[in-house]
């Protein structure tokens, strides 16, 4: 399969509003709470747009290109373990070398990341 730009946009849309639903509403207070002083109440909305294309390209690349995603199942499986990757390397990362960076916060985004893309999985084979 090539490289499918117009699947790496529809990724994109779905996991910025799939996050902000996430990071907005349902676990805005969490967050808050563990991060305390590190929370910004203004995103850097460059860097966060960079976060979602990367992620989008990724999906796209390693999940929906893997020659073994052939159905939903192995597209959320593929998808879930590139997230588990991602999402731990930048928190466990965070836990290494930031002071008291909270172990539940660590946890409860890399299970978060792992559902997302996961389910970005789904997404990048239902539109392909």
């Amino acid at each position: 399969m090539g490289f499918n730009i117009k699947l790496t946009i529809i990724i994109f849309i779905i996991a910025i509003v799939i996050d902000l639903l996430w990071l907005g509403i349902f676990a805005n207070k969490f967050y808050k709470s563990e991060l305390k002083d590190l929370y910004t109440k203004k995103v850097n909305l460059m860097s966060a747009i960079l976060v979602y294309l990367i992620m989008a390209l990724g999906i796209t690349f390693f999940v929906i290109g893997h020659p073994l995603v052939n159905d939903y199942k192995t597209a959320f499986y593929v998808g879930a373990f590139f997230g588990f990757t991602m999402y731990a390397i930048f928190d466990l990362t965070n836990l290494a070398v930031i002071k008291n960076y909270p172990l539940k916060l660590t946890v409860i985004d890399i299970i978060w990341g792992t559902l997302l893309c996961g389910f970005l999985g789904i997404a990048g084979r239902y539109f392909n």
